[in-house]
């Protein structure tokens, strides 16, 4: 197994020279998370890409744990429906943040020479791992021009971790092209190409919400926290006596404002949404307090984006916004697929907002080159 950095074409070239049909292997994205399963194919089109064939399925309570397969059986059944009904053998597969490190450094620069070897001696300075307990990855960060010294984003992660998710897709039949962690898979999803304005992402996922800081479409920094959308409809299904089916629900029909006839409600999810509120202003205070960018300005938080299907519940874009003083925006995954003034995909607004990490790892290119490959 080789893990090293992709090598794409610009996309003004495969525009220009299409790789042949027969020589462009097909793949599916696999996205696993704590609570579900979701998968997507693209197809090429004259006008970007369109959904060949998508897939969801919900997982048991405790099938994974914190980034561990714990119970396997639930997920290797998913994984075979999905190679058996998308007809693929090869797929490109998320890896959980909560098993993943991140730290920036600066290495020296030798012409023609891997920045790899350089990397590796910093590896036990920055993160618990041993190099021969561990798989890295870097991207050299956009705009670097070549000197003495080249600023670099490295994510680094168990061997063991990868090799629990290889075992689990060879069970399935299947052959993984690429491992990618979920936080750059919805960065590569959310941001168009040639975005470089430093983002932080908040992906409301059904038993927690990941945060990450992007720039320059490289992630910086992630979080994930144990709060999500199981987590909101609890706390209203508790709050009306109602059954959780009928809370999520409520989420779809009210709005999170503080008035009068919605007081209840606002109350109901108030203390779900301030601790994801929390975190999003320590990971905005950490990233700020390091320091000037590579041009000399301050760092800054530019805008947030939202992204799940429970960041859509009404009124909360609008109750962040005003809480963090910054621009905040309900993500559009399609936004690197093909324009939806053209193309309309087979997935509601609401529910495609859960797939974009899956999106994200079904485009035939990273934003960034940061990408495990098996």
């Amino acid at each position: 197994m080789s893990f090293a950095s992709s090598k794409h074409p610009h996309p003004s070239a495969t525009k220009l020279f299409p790789v042949p049909k027969f020589l462009v292997m097909p793949f599916a994205s696999v996205d696993i998370s704590e609570g579900a399963l979701r998968a997507m194919k693209l197809e090429r089109t004259s006008y970007g890409f369109r959904v060949e064939k998508y897939f969801e399925q919900m997982l048991p309570p405790e099938t994974i744990v914190a980034g561990t397969i714990e119970k396997p059986g639930p997920l290797a059944e998913a994984l075979r429906t999905i190679r058996r009904e998308f007809k693929v053998q090869f797929v490109k597969a998320s890896l959980p943040d909560e098993k993943t490190y991140l730290f920036r450094a600066e290495v020296p620069y030798v012409q023609g020479a891997d920045l790899k070897e350089s990397i590796e001696f910093l590896l036990e300075e920055n993160v618990p791992l041993s190099p021969a307990d561990s798989l890295f990855e870097y991207a050299v960060m956009p705009g670097t021009l070549p000197h003495e010294r080249i600023p670099v984003i490295v994510s680094v992660v168990p061997k063991d971790v990868v090799s629990s998710y290889l075992s689990l897709l060879h069970s399935a039949g299947l052959v993984p092209l690429s491992f990618e962690i979920r936080s750059q898979a919805l960065a590569n999803s959310l941001l168009q190409r040639g975005d470089m304005r430093t983002t932080l992402l908040v992906h409301i996922g059904h038993s927690k919400t990941t945060l990450a800081v992007v720039e320059g479409g490289a992630v910086q920094f992630s979080s994930v926290i144990a709060v999500g959308g199981t987590t909101l409809t609890s706390a209203v299904a508790r709050a009306f006596s109602v059954s959780e089916q009928e809370a999520r629900e409520m989420k779809e029909k009210k709005s999170f404002i503080n008035t009068t006839s919605n007081q209840e409600f606002f109350s109901s999810l108030l203390n779900s949404v301030s601790v994801i509120k929390d975190e999003m202003r320590k990971v905005s205070l950490y990233w700020e307090d390091q320091g000037n960018d590579s041009k000399g300005s301050p760092r800054k938080i530019e805008r947030i984006v939202l992204s799940g299907k429970n960041s859509a519940v009404s009124g909360l874009r609008e109750h962040i916004a005003l809480d963090m003083g910054k621009k905040v925006d309900i993500a559009n995954i399609w936004t690197n697929v093909a324009s939806q003034d053209i193309y309309i995909p087979p997935i509601s607004y609401l529910q495609s907002l859960s797939f974009a990490p899956a999106v994200g790892l079904a485009l035939p290119w990273p934003v960034s080159s940061q990408m495990y490959h098996a």
